[in-house]
């Protein structure tokens, strides 16, 4: 009874977050700092299955979960689950199976690390993303690069006198150019496809999964709606061939750019 005192104050009281759930991973008990950190109330957990507070595209690893401490005795990892209001909580965990216990139940223990995973998150998200235009930059591209990326499609774009812009009427101006022209090639995009500021007044439309007919439709959009654009610009597109490395694809579609520029000049 003295020992069962002390587990139960250490429980109430233990900053961690502990509960216990059965083999089924329905939950059984839940401490204070594990209730505070989802916002819901003991009572309301206790008897709802781990389900319950999984996002919706978690639940299917909850059964290779169950499966893992079911056949290792234990089970660690990161944990994502949903607050009360919606938001994520990101549980680092080690999880145990009490199999002296009739019947044998599961002892959890982690700790809240979601302001240390966003913050993460946030650090990976700036290394790939131009702090001025928000769009991707050449690193998300090397990323590409290193993917074994079935077709795929790119469209590159340079900006027609952007120096000018820079040169008469300030950097300021050149900057809010850059953003808008970058807004501009987002604008007609799917949800899967991106833009990459490669550098300067260089973007470069990343388009997954690519087909002729899609690469059409964008060139022609972007030549449709090029009144909208901040500025005049030229553009190449290519679609990647088996085994072709990224740099080469993009080449292709700069070689275009320029056979485009040149014809409009001459």
């Amino acid at each position: 009874a003295l020992s069962e005192s002390k587990y139960r104050r250490l429980f109430q009281h233990s900053m961690g977050l502990i509960c216990t759930h059965t083999m089924e991973g329905i939950i059984t008990s839940i401490n204070p700092a594990a209730s505070l950190s989802l916002g819901r109330e003991e009572q309301e957990l206790i008897g709802q299955p781990l389900s319950a507070i999984l996002p919706p595209d978690r639940r299917v690893q909850l059964h290779a979960y169950l499966a893992k401490i079911k056949e290792d005795q234990s089970d660690s990892g990161v944990m994502e689950l949903v607050a009360s209001d919606g938001s994520q909580r990101f549980w680092a965990y080690h999880n145990v199976l009490d199999t002296e216990a009739e019947p044998p139940y599961v002892l959890g223990h982690a700790q809240d690390i979601t302001t240390q995973h966003l913050q993460e998150q946030q650090l990976q998200e700036l290394a790939i993303r131009d702090p001025l235009t928000r769009c991707f930059n050449r690193r998300y591209l090397t990323e590409l690069a290193h993917r074994q990326l079935d077709a795929w499609g790119c469209l590159v774009f340079d900006l027609d006198h952007f120096k000018e812009i820079n040169d008469t009427q300030g950097h300021a101006e050149g900057d809010a150019v850059l953003i808008k022209f970058a807004a501009f090639l987002e604008s007609k995009l799917l949800d899967n496809e991106a833009v990459i500021r490669l550098g300067g007044d260089e973007f470069l439309v990343f388009v997954p999964g690519a087909t002729a007919e899609r690469m059409h439709q964008l060139e022609a959009c972007y030549r449709d709606h090029a009144d909208e654009a901040p500025i005049r610009f030229s553009g190449g597109c290519a679609v990647s061939r088996p085994h072709e490395a990224v740099g080469d694809t993009i080449n292709r579609a700069d070689l275009k750019l320029y056979d485009r520029r040149k014809q409009e000049r001459s």
